[in-house]
């Protein structure tokens, strides 16, 4: 009898296992399709553009890039708000190290954060702009420091993004 309660445990237990990591795949491999034209946006920099996907919903915006395995190097995502603010940005199950760039209405950029780490606690350290922003943009990590983007530089973000 003990042997039987035991074992059907362990089928459960399997089960569950099998069940979350086909949960996990499905929600990983959807969040990672490479990002077409029609749902993204170029945010330019000088000569170097990022397709963006746009997280302009407060859903949007709370989900980002968590869960995401990989991000393209010359995707990004675009955070849009609708008011200039101190936007705090933390990086909960977020796989991916990023470099965060926050832009003021004029789309100069007004603060950089540089190599933000993933994190999978619950206390994950919330990073705010030493400036009031409108946008927030998070591409991979390094990127800043390679097309050597600093606070003073100016995007250009496509029209349509901004209707």
């Amino acid at each position: 009898m003990k042997y039987s309660r035991n074992f059907f445990l362990i089928i459960i237990l399997i089960f569950l296992g099998f069940a979350y990591r086909s949960w996990q795949e499905r929600t990983t491999k959807t969040s990672n399709k490479h990002l077409s034209q029609e749902n993204t946006k170029n945010v330019c920099f000088d000569k170097y553009c990022f397709f963006s996907e746009i997280a302009s919903t407060p859903e949007s915006r709370t989900r980002g890039l968590m869960f995401r395995k990989q991000l393209n190097q010359d995707s990004a995502m675009l955070f849009i708000f609708e008011k200039e603010d101190y936007y705090g940005v933390w990086m909960k199950n977020t796989y991916i190290p990023l470099d965060i760039v926050w832009l003021n209405e004029e789309k100069e950029i007004v603060y950089i954060y540089q190599n933000a780490q993933p994190c999978a606690l619950n206390d994950c350290k919330i990073t705010y702009p030493e400036k009031k922003a409108k946008y927030v943009l998070e591409i991979n990590a390094g990127l800043v420091k390679k097309f050597n983007l600093t606070p003073g530089d100016i995007a250009t973000i496509s029209v349509d993004v901004l209707k």
